[in-house]
């Protein structure tokens, strides 16, 4: 065995801080799959031309609380697009899957659970 492949072995072992025994194995597999995954209120998805998602908004007034902790989280340098009422008050927060790809799965996973 050469040193890449001991090393990414390394890299696959399961740590001791690791507790699954609670956990479902493709517990959300079959949603996915099928599309069947359940509305979310204040979530909206944005769409390519082909359908696919590729970025997703968030409603601010419904997910606020969410979205400061998620800024206490990531680095609050990044760049994100928010929507803007006439006020000037920041309605919602629009998120690149491409670019924001950890800050939406942090946020899902909260929503989800």
């Amino acid at each position: 065995m050469n040193k890449a492949n001991t090393e990414l072995n390394q890299d696959l072992d399961m740590l001791d801080e690791y507790d699954f025994t609670g956990g479902v194995r493709g517990k959300y597999y079959q949603q996915y799959q099928n599309g069947n995954i359940k509305p979310l209120k204040g979530i909206q998805f944005v769409t390519d031309t082909k359908g696919r998602k590729t970025g997703v908004l968030i409603d601010l007034n419904e997910y606020q609380y969410l979205w400061d902790e998620c800024l206490k989280t990531f680095d609050e340098s990044v760049k994100v697009q928010y929507l803007v009422d006439s006020q000037g008050e920041k309605i919602a927060v629009c998120l690149s899957f491409r670019e924001h790809l950890q800050i939406w799965q942090k946020i899902y996973d909260t929503l989800i659970a």
